[in-house]
């Protein structure tokens, strides 16, 4: 089959309309407006009926005779062009043509990339060697869906239509209610042990890469453990129960715990608590331990980040007895550690222990463990890190100064204090022999110890700073509930019993998914010398859901229109470019 002519139109542009349940194309020409500032089509032009059976144009005799070079030509509407091919050739063409629930036009640069960046990742093959190629391809599916619109379900099937991706299925809301009441917990387990392995064999090449380089890479793979409640409408969730909720208390939560790797970002780890309403990060904390000791989780040179929320003299003591390395935010409510603050608080205040670069002083002390074994205990050291911020403290002291003085002013003048006002200024102030209310200066003095004051415990980090580092960076489990519950539009489970857990499946995988992106694109931003548009991955991909592929009636493949720069620059970001499709098939 030879290669079709194209012909052009000169300063015109082509489009159709409908009239009377007829389709006709037409020609234009754009002028720019100077008084108005804007494009204005300048003139019109009728080209000719259109045949949406086989694409074919007849043209008319007034658009026949301004352009005779048309004259005797068989002419075909093929993605706003005039195409000269063969009824034979437009006919073999039809041939290989086959019956898809794709519309006509579709979109396909948003879609296209997120299932290449699950393919390069492995994600794709993990789900398929947990649940098999085509419900793992139909679970990545539906999980793309609610990363880019993050609608009902029961629309996906008209999303499907409309959006492509690989081998087109769309299936009805009731199939994806008996697809997700298939998933089970030990299936979400089998398939994030792949995800982590994976996060393991990308550290060990991470640090033998850096070896060969003779660069200082990394020591440990550090994993961030965090803990949400996630509300639902539901009554049939059995896990479901009330608890402690900052918006619709009215409503019962389900408890979602992640664990996200600090080098890709990738979510390898998740557990549904069950108890009755809110559950302390505390109180969690052994199950989970115990969760991925028994599911047989690679935790080799795995670090164990958590916030202080977790920490608990019995929870130490247990990593300690199944071997984990761990960093985990400290209270200061520990009386050990307020004394310890006491000890040193003139060591944090020597310019000796600051560290400039980041604004903190800090000071370490050993701690002595002991570890239970078939011959003894052992005994271990491990270090309690102390840290104070000379800024945060000083903000801390006048805005408690300034509170303590607005409250005695109100004390004694008699007027009535605000329970949160009191609540807070209580410990810092008393009531002396005349009636009189003034300054507790040992109460203010104990705060001014503490201000701007944080701890640290850890058994594999000996550089305080270094650790200090470390647990910044834990804010990136933070960042995925977030997203997770505000963007992935996962803020309320909207489902039931038998699909609660299929659709939390959905969302982490629609968040490794975004994660993945996300880090990816920041790892190349400084290689390519490229910025994600805005700042913002959102952005992003709303510039890539422009990009549409149309499937003219004469052929049998969608042809990709034109990408812009600035799509390409973003496909660039994410490492896709190269693989990007141009036409594409069912």
């Amino acid at each position: 089959m030879g290669r079709p002519r194209v012909y052009d139109t000169p300063h015109f542009c082509l489009h159709t309309y409908v009239r009377k349940g007829h389709t006709y194309v037409e020609a234009y020409r754009n002028e720019w407006d100077a008084e108005k500032k804007r494009s204005r089509i300048a003139q019109r032009k009728y080209v000719g009926a259109l045949d949406t059976e086989t694409g074919r144009v007849r043209l008319g005799k007034k658009y026949l005779s301004e352009n005779p070079q048309y004259e005797g030509k068989i002419l075909y509407y093929e993605d706003k062009q005039l195409v000269e091919r063969t009824p034979e050739e437009v006919q073999e063409e039809l041939n290989q043509r086959v019956p898809s629930p794709l519309n006509d036009i579709v979109s396909y640069g948003a879609s296209a990339a997120c299932w290449l960046v699950a393919q390069q990742s492995g994600m794709l093959e993990d789900l398929k060697e947990t649940f098999g190629a085509e419900i793992g391809s139909d679970l990545l599916r539906l999980a793309i869906y609610q990363y880019l619109d993050g609608g009902s379900m029961d629309c996906f099937e008209q999303w499907a239509s409309q959006h492509w991706l690989p081998k087109a299925r769309i299936f009805s809301g009731r199939r994806i209610s008996e697809m997700l009441s298939e998933i089970t917990h030990q299936d979400i387990t089998s398939y994030l042990k792949l995800r982590n392995q994976r996060c393991v064999e990308h550290f060990n090449s991470v640090k033998t890469q850096a070896e060969k380089l003779k660069k200082t890479g990394p020591r440990f793979r550090y994993l961030a453990l965090d803990s949400t409640a996630l509300s639902t409408y539901s009554v049939t969730i059995s896990n479901a129960a009330y608890g402690y909720a900052k918006q619709n208390p009215e409503l019962r939560q389900v408890n979602f715990t992640l664990g996200v790797d600090y080098l890709n970002g990738d979510v390898c780890y998740a557990y549904e608590s069950e108890g009755e309403g809110s559950i302390t990060d505390k109180s969690v904390y052994p199950h989970l331990m115990m969760d991925l000791h028994h599911n047989g989780y690679n935790l080799q040179d795995t670090v164990i980040v958590t916030d202080r929320g977790y920490q608990s003299i019995y929870n130490i003591q247990r990593l300690l007895d199944i071997e984990i390395n761990y960093v985990c935010g400290v209270p200061l409510t520990e009386e050990s550690v307020r004394q310890l603050f006491e000890k040193y608080k003139s060591s944090l205040s020597n310019p000796a222990f600051l560290n400039g670069r980041l604004k903190v002083a800090a000071r370490t002390t050993e701690e002595l463990w002991a570890k239970a074994t078939d011959f003894g205990p052992l005994r271990l050291s491990t270090s309690l890190h102390l840290y104070k911020y000379p800024e945060l403290a000083a903000l801390q002291a006048i805005s408690l100064h300034q509170k303590v003085e607005e409250v005695l002013e109100k004390k004694n003048s008699g007027e009535k204090v605000h329970p949160a006002d009191w609540s807070r200024v209580k410990n810092y102030i008393v009531e002396n022999r005349q009636k009189v209310w003034v300054k507790n200066i040992k109460g203010l003095e104990e705060f001014l110890t503490r201000a701007g004051c944080f701890a640290i415990r850890t058994n594999c980090i000996k550089n305080p700073f270094e650790c200090l580092a470390v647990y910044k960076q834990r804010q990136i489990v933070e960042t995925a509930f977030r997203q997770m519950k505000v963007l992935n539009g996962n803020n309320r489970l909207r489902c039931t019993e038998r699909t609660y857990v299929g659709k939390l499946l959905l969302f982490v995988i629609a968040q490794s998914l975004r994660m993945r992106m996300l880090y990816t694109v920041k790892e190349n931003e400084q290689k390519l010398d490229l910025d994600l548009p805005g700042d913002s991955l959102d952005k992003a991909m709303a510039m890539l859901k422009g990009i549409m592929a149309v499937r003219p009636p004469s052929k049998s493949v969608w042809a990709g229109r034109p990408i812009s720069k600035k799509a390409r620059d973003i496909l660039e970001l994410l490492g896709i470019n190269n693989k990007f499709p141009r036409n594409l098939k069912d």
